[in-house]
Protein backbone atom coordinates (compact mmCIF):
# COMPACT_ATOMS: atom_id res chain seq x y z
CA UNK A 1 0.00 0.00 0.00
CA UNK A 2 1.39 3.39 -1.07
CA UNK A 3 2.38 5.65 1.83
CA UNK A 4 0.06 4.06 4.37
CA UNK A 5 0.37 6.85 6.98
CA UNK A 6 -0.51 9.48 4.35
CA UNK A 7 -3.52 7.47 3.22
CA UNK A 8 -4.74 7.05 6.79
CA UNK A 9 -4.47 10.81 7.29
CA UNK A 10 -6.52 11.39 4.13
CA UNK A 11 -9.18 8.97 5.36
CA UNK A 12 -9.34 10.65 8.76
CA UNK A 13 -9.76 13.97 7.00
CA UNK A 14 -12.54 12.51 4.83
CA UNK A 15 -14.36 11.18 7.90
CA UNK A 16 -14.05 14.57 9.61
CA UNK A 17 -15.53 16.21 6.52
CA UNK A 18 -18.43 13.77 6.66
CA UNK A 19 -19.09 14.81 10.25
CA UNK A 20 -19.48 18.46 9.18
CA UNK A 21 -21.56 17.56 6.10
CA UNK A 22 -18.97 18.57 3.53
CA UNK A 23 -19.76 15.56 1.42
CA UNK A 24 -18.20 16.57 -1.90
CA UNK A 25 -14.87 17.23 -0.22
CA UNK A 26 -15.09 13.95 1.69
CA UNK A 27 -15.68 12.12 -1.59
CA UNK A 28 -12.68 13.85 -3.16
CA UNK A 29 -10.46 12.60 -0.34
CA UNK A 30 -11.89 9.09 -0.58
CA UNK A 31 -11.39 8.96 -4.34
CA UNK A 32 -7.81 10.13 -3.93
CA UNK A 33 -7.18 7.20 -1.59
CA UNK A 34 -8.89 4.86 -4.07
CA UNK A 35 -6.63 6.16 -6.85
CA UNK A 36 -3.50 5.55 -4.82
CA UNK A 37 -4.65 2.36 -3.06
CA UNK A 38 -7.48 0.73 -5.06
CA UNK A 39 -7.64 -2.21 -2.64
CA UNK A 40 -8.28 -0.11 0.47
CA UNK A 41 -11.84 -0.94 1.58
CA UNK A 42 -11.92 2.04 3.95
CA UNK A 43 -12.04 4.51 1.06
CA UNK A 44 -15.06 2.73 -0.41
CA UNK A 45 -16.77 2.82 2.98
CA UNK A 46 -16.25 6.58 3.31
CA UNK A 47 -17.47 7.11 -0.25
CA UNK A 48 -20.56 4.96 0.38
CA UNK A 49 -21.42 7.00 3.49
CA UNK A 50 -21.09 10.28 1.57
CA UNK A 51 -23.21 9.00 -1.32
CA UNK A 52 -25.87 7.80 1.11
CA UNK A 53 -25.94 11.21 2.81
CA UNK A 54 -26.65 12.77 -0.59
CA UNK A 55 -29.49 10.31 -1.24
CA UNK A 56 -27.61 8.51 -4.03
CA UNK A 57 -28.62 5.12 -2.69
CA UNK A 58 -27.85 3.09 -5.81
CA UNK A 59 -24.25 4.28 -5.91
CA UNK A 60 -23.96 3.93 -2.13
CA UNK A 61 -25.03 0.29 -2.53
CA UNK A 62 -22.60 -0.35 -5.38
CA UNK A 63 -19.71 1.21 -3.45
CA UNK A 64 -20.57 -0.73 -0.29
CA UNK A 65 -20.53 -3.95 -2.34
CA UNK A 66 -17.00 -3.11 -3.46
CA UNK A 67 -15.93 -2.54 0.15
CA UNK A 68 -17.35 -5.95 1.05
CA UNK A 69 -15.41 -7.57 -1.78
CA UNK A 70 -12.20 -6.00 -0.50
CA UNK A 71 -12.88 -6.63 3.21
CA UNK A 72 -15.35 -9.53 3.53
CA UNK A 73 -14.81 -9.83 7.29
CA UNK A 74 -15.56 -6.17 8.09
CA UNK A 75 -19.14 -5.70 9.24
CA UNK A 76 -19.22 -2.01 8.31
CA UNK A 77 -19.49 -2.73 4.59
CA UNK A 78 -22.50 -4.97 5.18
CA UNK A 79 -24.17 -2.34 7.36
CA UNK A 80 -23.65 0.34 4.74
CA UNK A 81 -25.06 -1.89 2.02
CA UNK A 82 -28.09 -2.89 4.08
CA UNK A 83 -28.96 0.75 4.77
CA UNK A 84 -28.64 1.62 1.09
CA UNK A 85 -30.87 -1.30 0.12
CA UNK A 86 -33.44 -0.32 2.74
CA UNK A 87 -33.54 3.23 1.40
CA UNK A 88 -33.90 1.94 -2.16
CA UNK A 89 -36.78 -0.25 -0.97
CA UNK A 90 -38.62 2.76 0.47
CA UNK A 91 -38.70 4.28 -3.00
CA UNK A 92 -40.31 1.16 -4.47
CA UNK A 93 -43.66 -0.57 -4.09
CA UNK A 94 -45.05 -4.08 -4.23
CA UNK A 95 -42.73 -6.96 -5.06
CA UNK A 96 -39.73 -4.72 -5.79
CA UNK A 97 -39.98 -3.18 -2.32
CA UNK A 98 -40.34 -6.60 -0.67
CA UNK A 99 -37.38 -8.03 -2.59
CA UNK A 100 -35.06 -5.17 -1.67
CA UNK A 101 -36.19 -5.27 1.96
CA UNK A 102 -35.45 -8.98 2.25
CA UNK A 103 -32.08 -8.45 0.59
CA UNK A 104 -31.35 -5.76 3.17
CA UNK A 105 -32.28 -8.23 5.92
CA UNK A 106 -29.86 -10.83 4.57
CA UNK A 107 -26.98 -8.37 4.29
CA UNK A 108 -27.60 -6.95 7.77
CA UNK A 109 -27.71 -10.50 9.16
CA UNK A 110 -24.18 -11.01 7.85
CA UNK A 111 -23.06 -7.87 9.69
CA UNK A 112 -24.52 -9.22 12.94
CA UNK A 113 -22.82 -12.59 12.43
CA UNK A 114 -19.46 -10.89 11.96
CA UNK A 115 -19.84 -8.64 15.02
CA UNK A 116 -22.64 -9.88 17.30
CA UNK A 117 -21.65 -7.50 20.12
CA UNK A 118 -21.85 -4.39 17.91
CA UNK A 119 -25.20 -2.63 18.46
CA UNK A 120 -24.96 -0.97 15.04
CA UNK A 121 -25.45 -4.31 13.33
CA UNK A 122 -28.60 -4.98 15.36
CA UNK A 123 -29.91 -1.51 14.49
CA UNK A 124 -29.44 -2.01 10.77
CA UNK A 125 -31.03 -5.46 10.98
CA UNK A 126 -33.97 -4.05 12.97
CA UNK A 127 -34.56 -1.38 10.32
CA UNK A 128 -34.47 -3.93 7.50
CA UNK A 129 -36.78 -6.36 9.34
CA UNK A 130 -39.28 -3.58 9.95
CA UNK A 131 -39.25 -2.69 6.27
CA UNK A 132 -39.74 -6.37 5.42
CA UNK A 133 -42.91 -6.43 7.58
CA UNK A 134 -41.40 -8.60 10.31
CA UNK A 135 -42.20 -6.39 13.33
CA UNK A 136 -41.59 -8.87 16.15
CA UNK A 137 -38.12 -9.73 14.90
CA UNK A 138 -37.40 -6.04 14.31
CA UNK A 139 -38.40 -5.17 17.87
CA UNK A 140 -36.21 -7.97 19.27
CA UNK A 141 -33.17 -6.60 17.43
CA UNK A 142 -34.00 -3.05 18.50
CA UNK A 143 -34.23 -4.05 22.15
CA UNK A 144 -30.79 -5.66 21.92
CA UNK A 145 -29.38 -2.39 20.56
CA UNK A 146 -31.15 -0.29 23.21
CA UNK A 147 -29.67 -2.41 25.99
CA UNK A 148 -26.19 -2.09 24.46
CA UNK A 149 -26.32 1.57 23.44
CA UNK A 150 -29.14 3.48 25.16
CA UNK A 151 -27.34 6.80 24.70
CA UNK A 152 -26.70 6.45 20.99
CA UNK A 153 -28.44 8.80 18.54
CA UNK A 154 -28.54 5.98 15.97
CA UNK A 155 -30.47 3.80 18.42
CA UNK A 156 -33.32 6.28 18.75
CA UNK A 157 -33.34 7.30 15.09
CA UNK A 158 -33.81 3.64 14.20
CA UNK A 159 -36.47 3.28 16.89
CA UNK A 160 -38.34 6.21 15.31
CA UNK A 161 -38.12 4.63 11.85
CA UNK A 162 -39.56 1.37 13.12
CA UNK A 163 -42.35 3.19 14.95
CA UNK A 164 -43.19 5.17 11.80
CA UNK A 165 -43.33 1.91 9.84
CA UNK A 166 -45.83 0.61 12.40
CA UNK A 167 -47.74 3.94 12.31
CA UNK A 168 -47.14 4.32 16.04
CA UNK A 169 -46.81 8.09 15.91
CA UNK A 170 -46.52 8.64 19.66
CA UNK A 171 -43.62 6.20 19.94
CA UNK A 172 -41.95 7.74 16.88
CA UNK A 173 -42.22 11.24 18.33
CA UNK A 174 -40.81 10.10 21.68
CA UNK A 175 -37.88 8.30 19.99
CA UNK A 176 -37.10 11.39 17.90
CA UNK A 177 -37.08 13.59 20.98
CA UNK A 178 -34.65 11.20 22.67
CA UNK A 179 -32.36 11.34 19.64
CA UNK A 180 -32.57 15.14 19.48
CA UNK A 181 -31.77 15.42 23.19
CA UNK A 182 -28.43 13.83 22.30
CA UNK A 183 -27.93 15.69 19.00
CA UNK A 184 -30.28 18.66 18.49
CA UNK A 185 -29.35 19.05 14.82
CA UNK A 186 -29.59 15.43 13.77
CA UNK A 187 -31.08 15.48 10.29
CA UNK A 188 -32.67 12.02 10.34
CA UNK A 189 -34.30 12.60 13.73
CA UNK A 190 -35.70 15.95 12.60
CA UNK A 191 -37.06 14.51 9.37
CA UNK A 192 -38.67 11.58 11.18
CA UNK A 193 -40.11 13.91 13.82
CA UNK A 194 -41.62 16.12 11.13
CA UNK A 195 -43.20 13.11 9.43
CA UNK A 196 -44.58 11.71 12.70
CA UNK A 197 -45.94 15.06 13.89
CA UNK A 198 -47.78 15.68 10.63
CA UNK A 199 -49.16 12.12 10.57
CA UNK A 200 -50.39 12.51 14.15
CA UNK A 201 -52.35 15.65 13.25
CA UNK A 202 -49.78 18.22 14.40
CA UNK A 203 -49.27 19.47 10.87
CA UNK A 204 -48.07 22.99 11.65
CA UNK A 205 -45.36 21.78 14.03
CA UNK A 206 -44.41 18.96 11.68
CA UNK A 207 -44.02 21.32 8.74
CA UNK A 208 -41.75 23.63 10.73
CA UNK A 209 -39.58 20.71 11.85
CA UNK A 210 -39.28 19.49 8.24
CA UNK A 211 -38.18 22.98 7.22
CA UNK A 212 -35.51 22.92 9.92
CA UNK A 213 -34.28 19.52 8.71
CA UNK A 214 -34.15 20.74 5.10
CA UNK A 215 -32.12 23.78 6.17
CA UNK A 216 -29.62 21.61 8.05
CA UNK A 217 -29.07 19.19 5.15
CA UNK A 218 -29.85 21.10 1.93
CA UNK A 219 -28.11 18.45 -0.19
CA UNK A 220 -30.40 15.70 1.08
CA UNK A 221 -33.77 15.50 -0.62
CA UNK A 222 -35.79 13.46 1.89
CA UNK A 223 -36.97 16.29 4.15
CA UNK A 224 -37.38 18.60 1.16
CA UNK A 225 -39.66 16.07 -0.52
CA UNK A 226 -41.70 15.67 2.66
CA UNK A 227 -42.01 19.45 2.94
CA UNK A 228 -43.12 19.68 -0.68
CA UNK A 229 -45.71 16.95 -0.15
CA UNK A 230 -47.17 19.05 2.68
CA UNK A 231 -47.52 21.97 0.26
CA UNK A 232 -49.09 19.77 -2.42
CA UNK A 233 -51.72 18.58 0.09
CA UNK A 234 -52.57 22.21 0.88
CA UNK A 235 -52.83 22.94 -2.85
CA UNK A 236 -55.37 20.13 -3.16
CA UNK A 237 -57.48 21.71 -0.43
CA UNK A 238 -57.25 25.10 -2.13
CA UNK A 239 -58.42 23.51 -5.38
CA UNK A 240 -61.30 21.83 -3.55
CA UNK A 241 -62.44 25.16 -2.08
CA UNK A 242 -62.16 26.81 -5.49
CA UNK A 243 -64.29 24.07 -7.07
CA UNK A 244 -67.07 24.15 -4.47
CA UNK A 245 -69.03 26.86 -6.36
CA UNK A 246 -69.02 24.64 -9.43
CA UNK A 247 -70.66 21.96 -7.34
CA UNK A 248 -73.67 24.22 -6.86
CA UNK A 249 -73.70 25.44 -10.45
CA UNK A 250 -73.11 22.30 -12.46
CA UNK A 251 -72.70 19.48 -9.90
CA UNK A 252 -69.22 18.86 -11.22
CA UNK A 253 -67.05 20.50 -8.53
CA UNK A 254 -66.51 17.36 -6.46
CA UNK A 255 -65.92 15.25 -9.56
CA UNK A 256 -63.29 17.68 -10.85
CA UNK A 257 -61.60 17.70 -7.44
CA UNK A 258 -61.50 13.91 -7.30
CA UNK A 259 -60.03 13.78 -10.79
CA UNK A 260 -57.38 16.31 -9.74
CA UNK A 261 -56.57 14.60 -6.42
CA UNK A 262 -56.44 11.04 -7.78
CA UNK A 263 -54.61 12.11 -10.92
CA UNK A 264 -51.95 13.99 -8.99
CA UNK A 265 -51.46 11.02 -6.64
CA UNK A 266 -51.02 8.62 -9.56
CA UNK A 267 -48.64 11.00 -11.33
CA UNK A 268 -46.48 11.50 -8.23
CA UNK A 269 -46.38 7.76 -7.50
CA UNK A 270 -45.08 7.13 -11.01
CA UNK A 271 -42.81 10.16 -11.11
CA UNK A 272 -41.66 10.83 -7.51
CA UNK A 273 -39.10 13.32 -8.84
CA UNK A 274 -42.01 15.67 -9.55
CA UNK A 275 -42.42 16.24 -5.81
CA UNK A 276 -38.97 17.78 -5.65
CA UNK A 277 -39.60 19.80 -8.80
CA UNK A 278 -42.65 21.27 -7.08
CA UNK A 279 -40.50 22.33 -4.11
CA UNK A 280 -40.12 25.93 -5.33
CA UNK A 281 -43.81 26.67 -4.74
CA UNK A 282 -44.99 23.75 -2.57
CA UNK A 283 -42.52 24.16 0.31
CA UNK A 284 -43.16 27.93 0.73
CA UNK A 285 -46.90 27.26 0.55
CA UNK A 286 -46.67 24.72 3.39
CA UNK A 287 -44.55 27.07 5.50
CA UNK A 288 -46.86 30.03 4.85
CA UNK A 289 -49.89 28.16 6.16
CA UNK A 290 -47.92 26.71 9.09
CA UNK A 291 -46.83 30.18 10.22
CA UNK A 292 -50.24 31.68 9.61
CA UNK A 293 -51.95 29.03 11.71
CA UNK A 294 -49.42 29.65 14.47
CA UNK A 295 -50.34 33.36 14.54
CA UNK A 296 -54.04 32.54 14.56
Amino acid sequence: MENAPDLSALLREAEALLDVRRYDEAMDRAREVMRRAPDDARAFQVLSRALYAQDDFSEADRTAQESIRLAPNDGLGYRLRSRALASLARHQAGSARARLAEEAVGVAGQAVQLAPADPNGHLVLAEALSLAKRPQEADAQLQLAIRSAPNSVATWVTASLIAIGAKNWAAAIEACHRALALDPNNYAALNNLGVALRASGQRRDGTQVLARAAAIEPDSTTARKNLSRAGIRIARLVVLVALIPLGFIANVGLVLYLVFAVGSNVLISRRPDLVLRAERWAAPLALFFARRRKKD
